[in-house]
């Protein structure tokens, strides 16, 4: 259901998820806090790209695969689309104002340098892709603006595939990667939000 028909039945998911995220307290020695609050995130943020995908596609702005011939495009949905509907410059503005995400930006480029935790991971295996890492920290260390905030989209829907998709043994150093991760997010779902309900259609 995209957010255009039913506006009400939509704002009561993302009250509701956002809502048990919320109640998860975080804790250094509870992994499972973290992964909780990752994936309760996640599932907003996900119906927002969505909708956000859904509606580019009702304006015009963006050609879809005809219904049936293939699954929904997340990947592009959660990165490239998701940049033709939120300006890079105002997502970057946005994550760079405050000390909390701007040194969760930090953390997501300290992991990808160090090389500690592989983010992209190799199919079908499953195993660390250092290369595309490498690529990825170029990317969010870009000064172009539109290149860094696909990076950390890319770093963030990574990360949520090797959790929920099990390709990832489950450690506690996760949490120096959930952590930012989940301040990302904090700071995306409002933007994102805002952006759907205030611009109902696009001309």
């Amino acid at each position: 259901m995209t957010l255009s028909l039913d506006i009400n039945s939509f704002e009561s998911f993302i009250d509701r998820w956002l809502e048990k995220a919320e109640a998860i307290q975080l804790s250094q020695d509870d992994l499972a806090s973290y992964f909780d609050k990752f994936f309760t995130l996640f599932v907003v943020y996900n119906k927002l790209y969505m909708e956000a995908t859904f509606k580019m596609w009702q304006d015009g702005r963006l050609k879809l695969p005809e219904p049936g011939k293939n699954n929904f495009p997340d990947t592009n949905a959660a990165t490239r689309y998701l940049l033709k509907f939120l300006d890079p410059k105002i997502i970057i503005q946005n994550l760079t104002s405050t000390i909390n995400t701007n040194s969760a930006i930090n953390n997501l480029m300290d992991i990808l340098e160090n090389g500690s935790f592989y983010v992209l991971l190799k199919a079908p295996d499953m195993v660390g892709d250092r290369q595309a890492d490498e690529i990825l920290l170029k990317k969010m260390t870009s000064c172009d603006e539109k290149k860094k905030a696909e990076a950390i989209l890319e770093f963030i829907h990574a990360i949520r595939c090797n959790t929920f998709h099990g390709s990832k043994s489950y450690s506690q150093d996760q949490i120096e990667v959930l952590a930012p991760c989940i301040k990302i997010l904090e700071k995306l779902i409002p933007m994102l939000r805002e952006e759907l309900i205030s611009n109902p259609t696009h001309h």
